[in-house]
Formats: C-alpha cells, sequence, structure tokens
C-alpha cells in the first residue's frame, strides 16, 4: 500500500549529470511504493521522464524561462503540493534547493526530509556578480535542509571557501559519490554495434566545460596512427557549429562524428575501442561510471575530485591535448582486463546504497522503513 510521497524539483526535463541522479532516486522510490511528485520550473520539451514509474507525477509549467516559471510553480504546489506531507524532498540545483528550502521555512511546504545534493563547484566555474547570487541563494534556503550532499571532497571544500561562516550552520553535510543505476546500465545493451568501424566515444552536452574540442585535436594527433579509427561525440548543445568547424578544419569529415542526444548510450559505449571524458572542469561526470559499466577502457581528465580515486581509468591533466593523447594511446594499446575491478566499484555506487547512505545520516533505520529493505 502506498502511504508515502516524494517531492522532486528541477529546472527543467533535459538529462544532463544532475538530472540523471534525480531521475534514479525518483525511479527508485516509485518502485519501492513511493508516490513521487516531480516538478518542472520550464515546459515541457523532452519526454525523459515519461514512463519512469506508475506512481510518478510530473508537472510542468508553461514557462521558455525557469524564471518566468516560479511564480506559475507556486501555482502548482498551492494545489498539489501543499495538502500533501512528504516524506522526502530531493533538489540538485543550487536555486531549486535555495527555492525549496525558502518555501519550506515558510511552512509553505510540509516537507519531513529536505536533501540537497551539490551538482557543481561553485568557487571553480563562477565569479563576481553570479558567484554573488550563488551565495545568495544559499542563504536563502540551505539552512533548511536535513541533508547536504557533496558529490567529492573537493566540492565540500570548495563550498566551506565561499561560505566558511555560513558553513557551520548547516544541519549535516555529507559527501556521498554520485550513483549509478546498475540495474538500468545493464537493460538495453544490443549484440550489434552502432557504428560500422572501431571507434572512440565520448558524451555530453556539446558545452565548453566537457573539453570536446580537446578531443577532437586528441583524436587528429593519432588519426594517421589509427586509420580504421573514428571518434563519436554523443549530446547537443550551443557548441555545435564550432565544432563542427574544427572537424572540417582538420579535414577530419567521416572520421569524427556528433551523433546528437542519444537514448541509449550504454550500446556506444559497449561496443567502443575506448570510451573517453575529456571535460576540463566537473561537479562530478555521471558518464564515467556508465562507461565503466560496459567497457574496461576508460579515460578520464581529472575534471573534479576524487577521479584520481577510481582504479582501472586512464587519467590525464585537464585543458592539456598531449596527455589526453598519450592516455587514449595507452588504453588503445592496454591488454589488462579491468571488468572485474570496475564492477566491484560501481557495485559500491550502486543506487542501493546510495539511498541507503541518505537514510542512514537522517537516522532513519526503524523496522518498516525503506531503508531497512536496503540490507
Amino acid at each position: 500500500m502506498i502511504n508515502n510521497r516524494i517531492l522532486i524539483l528541477l529546472p527543467n526535463d533535459t538529462l544532463g549529470g544532475a538530472e540523471q541522479v534525480l531521475k534514479q532516486i525518483g525511479k527508485y522510490y516509485s518502485q519501492h511504493n513511493y508516490i513521487v511528485d516531480v516538478f518542472f520550473l520550464k515546459k515541457k520539451k523532452e519526454n525523459n521522464w515519461e514512463g519512469i514509474g506508475e506512481n510518478v507525477n510530473l508537472f510542468y509549467t508553461k514557462a521558455d524561462r525557469e524564471k518566468y516559471g516560479v511564480l506559475q510553480l507556486l501555482v502548482q504546489l498551492k494545489k498539489h503540493a501543499t495538502k500533501y506531507n512528504y516524506e522526502f524532498a530531493y533538489t540538485s540545483h543550487a536555486h531549486t534547493s535555495g527555492l525549496i528550502g525558502f518555501l519550506r521555512n515558510l511552512n509553505f511546504l510540509k516537507i519531513n526530509n529536505f536533501i540537497a545534493r551539490e551538482s557543481t563547484s561553485v568557487h571553480d566555474r563562477f565569479t563576481g556578480i553570479r558567484l554573488r547570487r550563488f551565495k545568495m541563494v544559499y542563504r536563502m534556503g540551505y539552512l533548511s535542509t536535513d541533508l547536504l550532499i557533496c558529490q567529492t571532497n573537493y566540492m565540500k571544500l570548495q563550498l566551506f571557501k565561499i561560505l566558511p561562516k555560513f558553513f557551520p550552520k548547516l544541519k549535516r553535510i555529507e559527501v556521498i559519490p554520485n550513483p549509478i543505476s546498475l540495474q538500468d546500465a545493464n537493460l538495453t545493451i544490443n549484440e550489434t554495434a552502432p557504428h560500422s568501424t572501431n571507434y572512440l566515444v565520448a558524451a555530453g552536452r556539446l558545452i565548453e566545460e566537457k573539453g570536446f574540442d580537446l578531443l577532437i585535436q586528441s583524436f587528429y594527433n593519432i588519426s594517421e596512427q589509427y586509420p580504421f579509427l573514428d571518434l563519436i561525440i554523443l549530446g547537443e548543445g550551443p557548441k555545435r557549429m564550432e565544432l563542427e568547424s574544427l572537424i572540417i578544419t582538420l579535414g577530419l569529415q567521416g572520421r569524427v562524428f556528433l551523433k546528437g542526444f542519444q537514448k541509449d548510450v550504454y550500446n556506444y559505449f559497449k561496443h567502443a575501442k575506448v570510451c573517453v571524458v575529456s571535460s576540463r572542469i566537473e561537479g562530478f561526470p555521471n558518464v564515467l561510471l556508465q562507461m565503466m559499466s560496459q567497457n574496461d577502457k576508460v579515460v578520464s581528465t581529472l575534471c573534479a575530485g576524487d577521479i584520481d580515486k577510481i582504479k582501472g581509468v586512464f587519467t590525464c591533466s585537464p585543458n592539456n591535448v598531449s596527455e589526453l593523447q598519450q592516455s587514449i594511446q595507452t588504453a588503445l594499446n592496454n591488454t589488462e582486463d579491468f571488468s572485474l575491478l570496475f564492477d566491484q566499484q560501481l557495485h559500491e555506487r550502486d543506487i542501493n546504497h546510495f539511498i541507503h547512505k541518505i537514510h542512514s545520516y537522517l537516522g532513519i533505520t526503524k523496522k518498516g522503513d525503506l531503508a531497512e529493505t536496503l540490507n
């Protein structure tokens, strides 16, 4: 019998790393007989959240921009959410966390446990006015959190740097590595490769932070040495035209393919010669875990804290074409099998353990609670 509800708030229905984590959380609770109410600040654009569970309700505004969706969201929350007592509320973006915390402080929302998750290292990515805006958001609603999750120890340290006086006032802040749903990772694998020749693969939004320009240049440097190897980049974004121009400039037409958004990234990862994370900076690249679940040859820049602690991944400095090239070549020539090593590390990050850690930190251990079912 369904007798509990959770609330999730997102800026939009796209599926970046932060959104994928919240989707895993929502799907997990739905499978454990919770009603999941998911609210979006913007209007529906994709179908990424459809069909994740029979107990999941999706609420969209009609706004094209997030700031215009706030008032519409408040109307929806007043209509659908204020009459419920939510066992959990989850957010993963600073502004949505601040908003939920602010509304909870006003008793507009009834939430037993509010869990906010930091999705980026704000101190590294923003300066000036944008950084001051983040600080304002933190002060507006973060003190209302029952648990603030940082993806890495580095992220926790950076948060302390920008808010040294505010930091000790938080109820609880813990480092919990990003989860992966191993069940989902093994559902869609196809024995047929999605590309006709051998290839490297990378995935993510086509933005500056992902470093796909560096990856294309690195691939150019080895393209003659590996004439039957292609490069595939999955994802869409504002840097597409620049990357297409770079491909033409380097004469890599027919060797580098920008495939756009793909729902089935796992199949691409499974059949690749090497999977590559080329980012300049990340909170933590969730795609790295997805790659590890399918392939034992994975290269990543040290674009986030704690990547150096993952065993079996070939790492290099971010923003360095030469080092990235060398790491790719090392992976291509490697004969050691890291599959078992990857499986062991991913098991520790499975969504089951992720939720269990959250419940443990919140002190939810009495018989009959969801955390009890994870043992």
